[in-house]
């Protein structure tokens, strides 16, 4: 751990001022801390950030220790790391694959590590549509993981949590997470408990505002409470929009028709560290990266999702290996090039630019502005969409080429 010496350089500034120095709002200080005095507060913009009290803090410096950002992350060093091996894969039962996000692939590994009987740590919606992270020992706890949730995670003790089960009981546990989550975990775990722990990250396009996303489900009905929401339900294709409103009115669209996943994909108002995010890159931290299979050939495409799976490490290969024999998973070989010229994300973690109107928006959120006129206000013109596409994609095939992809 840090000592007091370490507490005094600039380093410390990320958790005594995030909102100045970045956070990733990983909640690793948060779990770190030995005297309870960081709290994770919710900002005006709609991000997590530590909150320090001055009065129970010693300046042990732990924070600092366990913060990704301040010390960097230490699983791309780990000896049992190895070249990415790339797959598409699916779940061989339908009915997972179709609730599933992509291909089904975390429910499998879920379901392996519950059957040794293990557990699983993921997101789950919480009341008021508040993303959280749980602990969960049987199978239909882990059904709630299941789909995307495309705003801040409150993670809570859950690092802490993991760490505490498997050093109790010896048995394994799959933690699901972001990269910077990922790291986060890494950053308090030791090597014997990340012997136990199998990590699967996803390929994170960047972590968007919780307060836009409560603006937006406010706009869904008019203020209709909604009581069941979605963002990937398959009707439209992998990402498409469903909600249901208390009075039994539906709304679904597909993602290029939904305003939230409009302004979420053109990187509108993503965290301030997820333009250039220093965690996706390779190697992967994870064990296991899954994400979309994006530009999947014709003869595998499906419908009900394919997922993009990336086994980085011998154990994820030996978890994914084992769920294949056992005919609950299906893997194909897949180019790594191919793969990260439709996902560039699983190699690069850097953006073009920041949105030029990123903080006009956010200003806008912080005044209590509606969904509605945040997107007549914000959103960019047709034209400008279609021209920060074509000079984002010449800027990333050329980073691509840079790393030999």
């Amino acid at each position: 751990m840090a000592n007091t010496r370490s507490v005094t350089n600039a380093s410390l500034m990320r958790v005594v001022a995030p909102e100045k120095h970045g956070c990733v709002g990983c909640f690793a200080c948060f779990n770190a801390c030995p005297n309870s005095a960081i709290s994770m507060v919710l900002d005006a913009d709609g991000f997590y950030r530590p909150i320090i009290d001055e009065a129970r803090c010693s300046r042990c410096g732990q924070c600092v220790s366990a913060c990704p950002l301040c010390t960097g992350p230490i699983g791309g060093n780990r000896p049992s790391r190895i070249k990415p091996i790339v797959y598409a894969g699916w779940a061989s039962d339908g009915s997972t694959r179709r609730s599933s996000s992509s291909g089904g692939v975390f429910s499998i590994l879920a379901e392996q590590v519950i059957d040794e009987g293990g557990a699983v740590v993921g997101c789950v919606w919480d009341q008021g549509w508040i993303p959280r992270h749980r602990m969960v020992h049987n199978i239909e706890d882990n059904l709630p993981m299941r789909g995307s949730k495309y705003v801040p995670s409150y993670v809570g003790s859950s690092y802490a949590d993991a760490l505490a089960f498997v050093r109790s009981t010896g048995k394994p546990l799959l933690f699901s997470g972001t990269p910077c989550q990922i790291a986060a975990l890494q950053r308090l775990a030791k090597d014997e408990d990340l012997a136990r722990i199998t990590t699967c990250e996803v390929i994170c396009h960047g972590v968007p505002s919780l307060r836009v996303f409560h603006s937006y489900l406010e706009w869904l009905f008019d203020g209709d409470a909604v009581v069941e929401f979605t963002f990937r339900s398959k009707v439209f294709g992998w990402i498409s929009a469903f909600a249901r409103s208390e009075s039994g009115h539906e709304y679904s669209v597909p993602s290029w028709k939904d305003p939230f996943l409009r302004g979420f994909l053109q990187d509108m108002f993503l965290n301030t560290t997820c333009y250039s995010c220093p965690f996706q890159r390779l190697p992967r931290l994870a064990d296991v990266t899954l994400g979309d299979c994006w530009g999947v050939p014709t003869e595998l495409y499906d419908a009900r999702g394919v997922s993009l799976v990336a086994a980085n490490t011998e154990k994820a290969r030996a978890r994914l290996a084992g769920a294949a024999d056992g005919g609950a998973l299906r893997l194909i070989p897949y180019d790594i090039r191919r793969a990260a010229a439709k996902n560039p994300r699983l190699v690069i973690g850097k953006r073009y630019c920041v949105p030029r109107g990123r903080r006009a928006l956010l200003h806008d959120v912080r005044n209590g502005m509606e969904f509605g006129e945040l997107v007549d206000k914000h959103y960019p013109s047709y034209w400008r969409i279609q021209l920060a596409r074509l000079v984002g994609k010449a800027w990333r095939t050329a980073l691509l080429k840079r790393h030999g992809l």
